[in-house]
């Protein structure tokens, strides 16, 4: 046991600096008892039901790309996203305690939590003792403040960075200590890691220093050298500068643009999400743009302060090289980051997402922050009424803050992207005038008494009201964060994930369990969904993403989610097998506020009713009056108008054998059970021939050669393949053109699909993807090429992604220009001669495969039309007949199709895994294939055609093969 005597001799052994801790103490007072209860009421608003709320799109993003970081699979900073930092630091947090939405959300607790309780008690000498704790429970309820530490975006951590800098600069001002400024640049390099608003917070910071200055100093030159504005000023310009170069072009552009006739760089090419813009000319520029910006910046700290410079600079790059290189991993995030991030924020301002008025803020701020704005309001009048009886620090201080809420809701309502969560930096100022304000008003009643009877009334009112305020506030910011945090109806935030996902999520849950399947269920989900489904889905093994384009072995999964786009794709592969629920995935809050008039403005403040029913939003968020008013339907969650629905479909074995599903109330009237047409007509014939092992990388189409040699697009590969009728390669040649070669080189492709021969044995390819026909000799040796990429209305050799390709006797050439729904015919040598298919009844939608029988008629297979659409050969619409069959979007359900000599039709249908024939009359008369690797079976058939002795060869995509087939008569 410890005895004094004990104590004092290890007291004696200890160092002084130590024994020192040994005796200090500390005092508990009512201050500190408040700050602790602050801290614990902080945390508990910060955890409580983290992980509930739904990822909305935004957020979905930033865990999956932080979580794919925690888990190995590295990180490329992507200046769309802004800073590296939530990204890195997220992925601590996963490593730490594992991912899920709750730790995910961890980040902004943590910084939103040092806003509320460290942020005030390092302004204390600004804001005052008791300033300072109101300005605390002021964070701490927040409505804005709150649901934004509770949400993976980078605000609540740029806004702790900037009170850090903010703090750093008048402890400066103040006392001139070097800590200070070591402080404030770790700030300023964790905000441009982090997000860059944190331009507007320096354009702002460094107009007030300006201002502030020249109140000190004037106009010497001498005083204004040694002041410490100057010095705070240069290192906000030289540590800013590494990362403003691109603001340059805002004055070269228009300069260049005006001798040259062509911008310097156009800011549109910063547009990217990674360094597209890095070579050539303008990536030339670009860096140039940064090198002579890091040199004058250097250059100007150099002459400021040599040592303190480079020590400090030392800080400065320690903090942003690793961040943007994800610590090295990645070199490239010099160039995104010093160079991407501003030029990226400066090419975006002109998109205004969400194309919000100028006047959002003046709409959402007040809705929830109604408090801190009457508090800002009330602190600049006290400013400007008693400024001789405020001390010259916090009168110095309260001016910055009233600059500063004036100029970021200037900034922020002339940007073009206006979002909720941007309000936030519009409250942080607010509040601390608020807790100023509020804290001044305080201890006058406190201290003064000797006040005069109005002071006190005056003074007892204010507070009063200001009580009244604070609770009106704390049943605002519960409401909006625990009990509407799903729901739109609340405008704190704007594209909301809708509680229908964690429904169905909770379901595909119990499905796993009940099958026994676990996270080795399989579920399929598509491009509309893939936010939030992707971090949602992250743990399942089997989940399958097919984007725009189902395919039915992408599709043959217990459980499949599609959005809307998508639905009629997905419902033709899953025909009736499969229960359908439909539910909100994402809403927006109602935009009623947009295209305001005076008329409407006076309408709502004079109509009884609309008042009614507009207190009735702001106060419990309850919209029905308004609907009564409007006609609009408002009934959430089931009906909402601003909203985007998905579907879950379950197959119906499975749903069946749950005692319950969440979503069950959302399900649809299953489909008509799908007959197949062609069942009676199956037939199993197995190829007679099967040529593979070559090295094909998803063939598309084919074409037999007068010789009967035979050649093939080999697409995967972008070459061409000549093979002797035994399927012996008698030579290849072309190879992918390079990206971004313009034009692309003779003999280059990127993804050709189809191929002809003419009777004198010239092969013409659809260079698909360099969207033009390439025209080669027998051999291989080029001859000429026709078409570039654009629209009809850009000329008649304009294409875009073309596919077929047929060449009749005379020579013509008969194109599908799929993109632009049409068919385009040439002579052979790249002459235009005409184009059809793009009116009436011959009206084509997605023409893929193209044959010409030896009557002379053209026969298209019309995909999303779902027919074979017959032409004459000059064009003019014949006939058609339906295709039961090609009802995939996907990119690979392109079929293609062939006539024979005795005038059948042979077309492809992918993702049947078959071919149907058809009489020369539209009758079909069999089918063949299944899905396989057998003689009998396709993994993917496409390209068909037949040769010489009525045999038919079809290019099974899937298993990399030609498969020769002889059906009879």
């Amino acid at each position: 046991m410890l005895t004094n005597d004990n104590i004092e001799q290890i007291k004696d052994c200890v160092p002084a600096e130590r024994s020192s801790f040994l005796s200090w103490t500390f005092t508990i007072t009512w201050e500190t008892i408040l700050v602790a209860a602050l801290t614990v009421l902080t945390l508990i608003s910060r955890l409580w039901a983290l992980g509930a709320r739904v990822m909305s799109h935004d957020e979905s993003l930033h865990v999956y790309f932080s979580w794919l970081l925690a888990t190995g699979k590295g990180f490329v900073h992507n200046p769309m996203m802004h800073g590296p930092f939530l990204f890195e630091a997220t992925a601590l947090m996963d490593i730490l305690f594992g991912a899920s939405d709750f730790t995910s959300r961890l980040v902004p607790v943590i910084l939103g939590t040092l806003i509320v309780i460290v942020v005030p008690q390092l302004l204390k000498p600004w804001l005052g003792r008791i300033g300072a704790l109101i300005t605390s429970g002021l964070l701490l309820i927040s409505p804005f403040i709150l649901y934004f530490s509770r949400y993976i975006r980078h605000d609540i951590l740029v806004i702790a960075w900037v009170l850090l800098a903010v703090i750093a600069i008048f402890r400066y001002l103040e006392h001139r200590r070097e800590r200070d400024l070591l402080f404030l640049v770790a700030a300023l390099a964790l905000m441009l890691s982090t997000m860059e608003i944190s331009f507007i917070y320096l354009a702002i910071i460094a107009g007030f220093l300006v201002l502030n200055g020249f109140a000190n100093n004037r106009f010497s030159w001498e005083t204004w050298h040694a002041s410490p504005e100057f010095e705070l000023l240069i290192l906000l310009a030289t540590f800013a500068g590494f990362f403003s170069s691109p603001i340059a072009l805002l004055v070269l552009n228009p300069i260049w643009d005006k001798i040259y006739g062509v911008p310097f760089v156009d800011l549109q090419a910063l547009n990217v999400q990674g360094m597209t813009w890095s070579t050539g000319v303008i990536g030339v520029r670009l860096w140039g743009l940064l090198a002579l910006f890091s040199v004058a910046a250097t250059a100007a700290g150099l002459w400021w302060n040599r040592k303190r410079w480079l020590k400090l600079a030392s800080v400065f790059f320690l903090i942003t090289i690793p961040l943007f290189t994800t610590f090295f991993a990645n070199p490239a995030g010099i160039g995104t980051g010093f160079i991407g991030s501003l030029g990226y924020w400066l090419s975006q301002q002109g998109v205004a997402r969400g194309s919000q008025p100028w006047y959002y803020y003046l709409i959402v701020f007040p809705l929830y922050e109604y408090l801190p704005l009457i508090g800002g309001i009330l602190a600049t009048a006290t400013l400007f009424i008693d400024r001789k009886a405020i001390p010259a620090a916090q009168k110095t201080f309260v001016a910055f803050l009233i600059w500063w809420a004036m100029w970021i809701f200037v900034a922020l309502s002339l940007a073009g992207e206006k979002m909720p969560w941007l309000s936030t930096h519009i409250t942080i100022p607010f509040i601390l005038l608020s807790g100023w304000w509020i804290g001044r008003l305080v201890k006058k009643i406190f201290e003064d008494t000797n006040a005069n009877r109005w002071k006190v009334i005056v003074r007892s009112f204010a507070l009063g009201g200001t009580a009244i305020l604070i609770i009106a506030t704390i049943r605002t910011s519960i409401a909006a964060n625990y009990i509407n945090y799903d729901y739109t109806t609340e405008f704190i935030d704007y594209a909301h994930g809708a509680p229908g996902v964690k429904w169905a999520l909770n379901d595909i849950a119990s499905i796993a369990d009940h099958t026994g399947s676990g996270l080795d269920l399989k579920i399929a989900y598509d491009d509309e969904v893939s936010w939030p489904m992707t971090w949602y889905l992250r743990d399942y093994r089997n989940q399958v993403y097919y984007g725009a384009e189902p395919n039915r072995q992408a599709l043959d999964a217990p459980v499949v989610i599609a959005g809307p786009k998508n639905w009629a794709k997905v419902e033709a592969i899953l025909g009736n097998r499969y229960h359908r629920f439909e539910l909100i995935r994402l809403w927006w809050p109602m935009e009623d506020y947009k295209n305001l008039t005076w008329n409407r403005i006076r309408y709502a403040l004079t109509d009884s009713s609309m008042r009614a029913a507009l207190w009735d939003i702001f106060w419990n968020r309850d919209y029905q009056r308004y609907a009564l008013i409007t006609g609009e339907t408002l009934d959430p969650p089931a009906n909402w108008p601003l909203t985007e629905r998905m579907r879950v479909y379950v197959r119906k074995d499975i749903a069946t054998q749950m005692l319950s599903l969440s979503i069950g109330p959302t399900m649809l009237g299953d489909l008509p059970e799908s007959v197949d047409a062609y069942a009676s007509i199956q037939r199993s014939v197995a190829a007679s021939q099967i040529i593979s092992g070559i090295g094909l990388n998803g063939p598309r189409g084919l074409a037999i050669a007068p010789d009967n040699s035979i050649y093939v697009a080999d697409t995967g590969n972008s070459r061409i393949v000549h093979l002797d009728a035994n399927g012996r390669v008698l030579k290849s040649w072309g190879n992918r053109t390079p990206d971004g070669q313009v034009p692309p080189a003779p003999g280059t492709f990127v993804e050709p699909w189809g191929i002809a021969v003419d009777q004198q044995g010239n092969v013409y390819i659809v260079d698909t993807w360099n969207h033009r026909v390439q025209k080669f000799d027998r051999d291989g040796n080029y001859l000429l090429e026709w078409g570039s990429a654009g629209q009809v209305s850009d000329g008649p050799d304009r294409f875009w992604g073309p596919r077929g390709i047929a060449v009749n006797a005379d020579g013509n050439v008969y194109l599908t220009d799929t993109g632009n729904k049409r068919i385009v015919v040439f002579d052979s040598n790249g002459k235009f001669l005409r184009a059809f298919g793009m009116e009436d009844q011959g009206q084509l939608n997605e023409p893929v495969g193209i044959a010409l029988g030896l009557d002379g008629r053209v026969y298209v297979a019309d995909t999303w039309n779902q027919r074979v659409a017959i032409f004459s050969n000059d064009g003019k619409f014949l006939d058609s007949w339906p295709i039961q069959g090609w009802s995939g979007g996907s990119l690979d359900n392109k079929p293609y199709i062939a006539v024979d000599a005795q005038g059948r039709v042979y077309i492809t249908d992918p993702e049947s895994y078959r071919v149907i024939v058809f009489s020369s009359s539209g009758v079909p008369i069999a089918t063949f294939g299944q899905y396989g690797t057998e003689l009998d079976s396709f993994e993917l058939p496409v390209g068909i055609t037949s040769d010489v002795d009525g045999s038919i060869w079809v290019v099974d995509s899937g298993n990399n093969r030609l498969a020769k087939f002889n059906i009879g008569k």
